[in-house]
């Protein structure tokens, strides 16, 4: 299982040329911006399905789901890339309702989805996302290095 986690590593990326990671990242980015630009830019389109206002994390989820899928059951490079473009996505739509997945529903606080989803809240998850992401792309090699240096 050690052996396994190794290939997660930044050395094991470089090394097969794997752009996956990076694929899930700008994927996950772009998502995030488009999807605020639509919501801003057409704040009525909604989906309702029997009065139920269907929020964009649900596309989210339904994206990982198919994602994790197709990476179990297929073998090809290419479908796993289109799978990590997928991924990035799901988890862009998530991330981008977050705080309405946080705040509405909690015991004895109201929910207004279109007060939270403008708040502080939504942005600062991202940037904590995004810096997630540039900690586990980009402090490995950086503290390889300076590890050399120390020597």
């Amino acid at each position: 299982m050690l052996r396994n986690l190794r290939e997660l590593s930044y050395q094991h990326i470089i090394a097969e040329r794997d752009v996956k990671p990076f694929l899930i990242f700008a994927s996950f980015l772009l998502t995030f911006f488009i999807s605020r630009a639509v919501v801003y830019l057409f704040p009525t389109l909604n989906l309702i399905i029997f009065k139920y206002h269907i929020h964009h994390f649900y596309y989210g989820i339904i994206l990982l789901a198919v994602s994790n899928y197709m990476t179990l059951v297929g073998h090809s490079e290419g479908l796993r890339r289109l799978c990590a473009i997928l991924m990035g996505i799901g988890l862009g739509l998530i991330a981008d309702e977050m705080g309405i997945l946080l705040m509405c529903g909690t015991k004895g606080h109201f929910c207004d989805p279109s007060a939270i989803y403008w708040s502080r809240l939504q942005f600062d998850i991202v940037i904590y996302a995004t810096l997630l992401f540039f900690v586990v792309l980009f402090v490995p090699p950086v503290w390889k290095r300076i590890k050399t240096w120390r020597q």
